[in-house]
């Protein structure tokens, strides 16, 4: 019986001609006097004639693409594509993608802060050739696939810049290694602008669908970029998880506060009142990890907060949890604890007695 034929799977990237324009546009935009007007106005001046060459409303078209530019830039600056997007809101209205593209977002933008430098074209690559192999519809993946690729091209461009920076001198450190270490906040930024574009055609009816249009990804990409570097922008903390961490403290203080509803020594058999004590410290303890680890990433943050309570958590429990029937399993140091294994313990500050 003769075997199917495997034909190669072949995925390509549709927006091959943004890349090229998005390196040029970087070297057309670097003449601009260092304001945010001045940086827009290059932008618009670059993109124009390559979208817009006889445009029948020349006013009309500056002020939509002004538009999506400074529109891009500010939402650079408040983390829109991490805060009203991010998987965390329940909001949909204010979402910018759907949870399916976001987790793309996320798998893109936290890539960049940590793999090796040198790695970011290769993860790029490889996060652009599972949106490809995604069920994503091809009106989902647009955004993304423009913002992988000028990601790609952004990093190709940044890395020779480091070398020969030529006019870009000017943004430069004199020490090259931190040119270097500079490099993924400089490509996220050109690939949150790409995304960023995705927010010109805001729709409240059917917001689980975004497209966007090649200028439109081009420009805001070129405006975030150059802003970066040339004005120095730096991004805010995402209101979205300071709520997050103030409610965590919140929840902290009640229980330090009102210890007669919080504790009780009949809830887990064979600990004392001290375990809930030292647990309520470890829901402090959380607050401050992920606090300070804030500067780095939303997830990272979140992660760090969790494994400190866990950590806490387990000691608190082979301090003051000798009675339970599990104490030797989790303290004995023969077998390996997991978050699973202390979720099943029911080892939480807000819980009620049975």
């Amino acid at each position: 019986m003769p075997s199917l034929i495997e034909y190669p799977v072949i995925r390509i990237n549709p927006y091959p001609l943004i890349g090229t324009q998005f390196t040029a546009g970087l070297d057309a935009v670097v003449a601009a006097d260092p304001t945010v007007d001045d940086v827009v106005q290059a932008v618009y001046d670059y993109v124009q004639p390559l979208y817009y060459p006889y445009p029948a409303s020349a006013s009309t078209v500056e002020n939509e693409l002004k538009a999506v530019i400074y529109k891009a830039l500010n939402g650079f600056g408040n983390q829109l594509i991490r805060s009203a997007g991010w998987l965390g809101n329940k909001t949909s209205k204010a979402s910018v993608f759907n949870n399916r593209q976001q987790i793309f977002v996320e798998i893109m933008l936290n890539g960049l802060s940590n793999v090796p430098v040198n790695a970011i074209d290769s993860y790029l690559s490889d996060v652009e050739d599972n949106i490809t192999n995604s069920r994503l519809s091809l009106k989902e993946q647009a955004p993304l696939l423009m913002a992988t690729l000028v990601g790609r091209k952004s990093y190709a461009y940044w890395i020779s810049k480091t070398t020969t920076p030529g006019d870009w001198s000017d943004y430069f450190s004199a020490n090259r290694a931190i040119n270097f270490a500079n490099i993924p906040y400089w490509v996220s930024a050109s690939v949150q602008g790409a995304l960023l574009a995705a927010t010109r055609n805001d729709n409240t009816d059917k917001t689980q669908n975004v497209s966007i249009d090649p200028a439109h990804a081009l420009a805001a990409g070129l405006a975030v970029s150059a802003g970066r570097v040339m004005l120095g922008f730096v991004q805010r903390i995402p209101s979205i998880y300071i709520n997050q961490v103030n409610n965590l403290i919140a929840t902290c203080h009640e229980i330090l506060l009102n210890p007669g509803e919080n504790i009780n020594s009949g809830r887990v058999g064979g600990c004392n009142d001290n375990f809930y004590l030292c647990e309520a410290g470890c829901v402090a303890a959380a607050a401050q990890a992920a606090a300070l680890a804030l500067p780095a990433t939303i997830f990272g943050s979140l992660i760090a907060g969790a494994l400190t309570h866990w950590v806490c958590t387990l000691n608190c429990f082979c301090s003051f949890c000798d009675g339970h029937p599990a104490y030797k399993q989790k303290c004995s140091g023969k077998g390996k604890t997991s978050l699973t294994s202390m979720r099943q313990l029911n080892f939480n500050s807000k819980i009620k007695s049975n």
